[in-house]
């Protein structure tokens, strides 16, 4: 079989015979253009809202480091605050500790010193409010009775008044007397004075309560007359 009598066979048509392109697809979206003016305005506008994006987190970077410094700051003056309060405390308490100390140690040498004249004062009271009555009987310490008696003499002379006897007892020490009328008396104490400012303090120490290695450390005097 030659060339010339073989069947013709079918052939496929290209493409472009088969497609007409003159005719719009259905399907097709042409892609958006856009001019230099949009091109430049679109990139403008992302520029600015990625800056503005930026910003924003920068700001709120900042905010929250500013918050958390301002916690630590809170934190740190609480402890300051605290720290303060308790040295505070420590200091009041180490301080009536001290005059405690002091009063505890200077009382009985201040009695003996000044204990007459104290005694003095408190008889010259009693016969200036009670001078109506018709005796009074002073007790001292047997060192005292003379220089009372010559007091209590100057005083009678000055004022006048009651009659008073003045007598020695043995269980009065310096910078006691008693004072007794008719229906009442009196009595100047001074070592019971000093235990009630002991007890006082004791009490005031007692309320300051601080560190227990701080209350170890500090001991409380003895009561004035025992040292």
């Amino acid at each position: 079989m030659t060339q010339d009598t073989l069947p013709p066979r079918k052939l496929k048509k290209f493409l472009f015979d088969a497609n007409n392109f003159d005719d719009p697809d259905p399907d097709f979206v042409a892609p958006p253009v856009y001019s230099q003016e949009e091109l430049s305005h679109n990139k403008q506008s992302a520029y600015d809202q990625g800056k503005a994006d930026g910003h924003a987190e920068a700001q709120a970077s900042f905010e929250k480091q500013t918050t958390d410094l301002l916690m630590a700051i809170r934190d740190h003056f609480s402890i300051l605050f605290d720290e303060e309060d308790r040295r505070a405390r420590m200091f009041e308490k180490e301080s009536a500790q001290l005059a405690y100390t002091i009063f505890a140690r200077a009382f009985p040498a201040l009695n003996e010193r000044l204990g007459l004249q104290e005694v003095k004062t408190a008889i010259q009271h009693v016969l200036e409010t009670v001078r109506e009555q018709p005796e009074i009987i002073i007790e001292v310490p047997q060192a005292y009775v003379g220089v009372i008696q010559g007091h209590v003499d100057h005083l009678l002379r000055r004022d006048g008044g009651p009659r008073v006897i003045v007598r020695a007892s043995d269980h009065l020490g310096a910078g006691q007397t008693r004072m007794m009328w008719t229906n009442g008396h009196a009595m100047r104490d001074g070592p019971q004075l000093a235990e009630q400012i002991r007890r006082q303090i004791e009490q005031m120490l007692a309320d300051k309560a601080i560190l227990a290695d701080n209350s170890e450390e500090t001991t409380a005097a003895p009561p004035p007359g025992e040292r």
